[in-house]
This record gives structure tokens, C-alpha cells and sequence, in this order.
């Protein structure tokens, strides 16, 4: 719905009780959510269509391997929990990575070669020695610390701005299938859509 992300949502489902509490609770209920007014309550009266289509959708991706976490899921990663909270995770690989101790990588899609030199390096030793590398995906150090993960037999995991049947960049579609095959994916978006607006600082804090 328009106006209701994320955060809102998770209001929404706390403090009516439960998700089918969302649809049946009285307006009166959610009198201290400043966003809740009567256009948005009826709103969610007649939504059934709406959820049929995600329903769809989300099967769908289930046919294609592609898992889905919501926070109510006890699979669904405690990290995420304490930070932003995405209402979707979906996922695709090896699903175990995610209780793997894990380090991140960012930098400079356009890094020097001394950079990305490091990042090969010091991906590879930490990959070795048993750490699941997490980064977003993209050009340079993304890249780097992703093939030397892999090339050292070890663990890596994508958090990518774009659903999984849209790898972006899309230069860099063979690393998504060899991470996919070898590792992990992670998208907050569903799996038919492109980067959204706010999209990449979003996955950073995923990451």
C-alpha cells in the first residue's frame, strides 16, 4: 500500500495482535499511528485482490528455489531484526550461509588495482579460514572480494539491490549464477523487479 513501508507495517501487525488482526481490528485500535487514518483503514478492508497477486508472485518464486523470510519466520536472520528490518527476504542458494559468522565488503566500483589486489587477498584468507563474505554484488571491490571468496573454495553471499531474476549490473550476471550455485543471494525486492529508488542504501544496511 502507498504510504505504508517497512516499518509502518510492522506497527501495523504489532499493534493489532497478529497479521489477520490487521484486517479485523476496529480503527479505534490504531488511534496512536498517525498514518492510520480512515481512507488508509478502509483501505486495507479491500486488499484481497492486491494479496491474491503477491500470493502469485510469491509462489511463483518458491517454483523457482527462491525462499521467502518474513520477520514472523524463525529462520529469519536475528542481525536484521536488530537493525531495519525488511518485511521480505528472499533468498536463493545455500540458505545455511546465513548463520555463518560473516564480514563485509565495500568500496569503489571504479578501485585501483592495489585496492582490489587487497580486497583478493584479504577475501580469499578470511573465506580460508571460515567466513562467509557479504558484499552487494557490483563492479570492483564488490566483485573482487565475491571471486576470491569463491576461488578459494569458501563461502560468499550477494545482498543485491534488484530481485533475483535481474542481476545488476547485469554485466555482472555470470557472478550471480556462479554465487547462486557456490553460495548465496539475498534481495529484499521480489524477484521480477529492477533497483528501486533508495534501493542500494538499503541493501548496504542489509549487508
Amino acid at each position: 500500500m502507498s504510504g505504508i513501508g517497512d516499518k509502518r507495517a510492522l506497527s501495523l501487525v504489532e499493534t493489532a495482535g497478529g497479521i489477520d488482526s490487521v484486517f479485523e481490528a476496529p480503527l479505534e485500535l490504531f488511534s496512536d499511528l498517525h498514518y492510520m487514518d480512515k481512507s488508509t483503514y478502509n483501505a486495507l478492508q479491500n486488499l484481497d485482490e492486491t494479496v491474491q497477486q503477491y500470493i502469485e508472485r510469491i509462489t511463483s518464486a518458491s517454483e523457482d528455489g527462491i525462499l521467502l523470510l518474513t520477520p514472523i519466520d524463525d529462520e529469519y536472520p536475528d542481525e536484521l531484526r536488530r537493525h531495519h528490518t525488511p518485511v521480505t527476504v528472499f533468498l536463493k542458494g545455500n540458505y545455511n550461509l546465513l548463520e555463518t559468522d560473516c564480514l563485509s565488503f565495500a568500496g569503489s566500483r571504479d578501485a585501483s588495482s592495489r585496492a582490489l589486489e587487497w580486497t583478493q587477498e584479504v577475501s580469499s584468507t578470511l573465506a580460508v579460514e571460515g567466513y562467509s563474505i557479504v558484499s552487494g554484488g557490483a563492479f570492483g571491490v564488490d566483485a573482487a572480494a565475491h571471486e576470491a571468496a569463491l576461488d578459494a573454495g569458501g563461502n560468499t553471499i550477494i545482498v543485491s539491490p534488484s530481485g533475483h531474476d535481474n542481476p545488476y549490473p547485469a554485466a555482472n550476471a555470470e557472478l550471480f549464477d556462479r554465487v547462486e550455485q557456490n553460495g548465496l543471494i539475498i534481495s529484499h525486492r521480489f524477484p521480477d523487479e529492477e533497483p528501486a529508488r533508495g534501493g542500494f542504501l538499503y541493501s548496504n544496511k542489509t549487508k
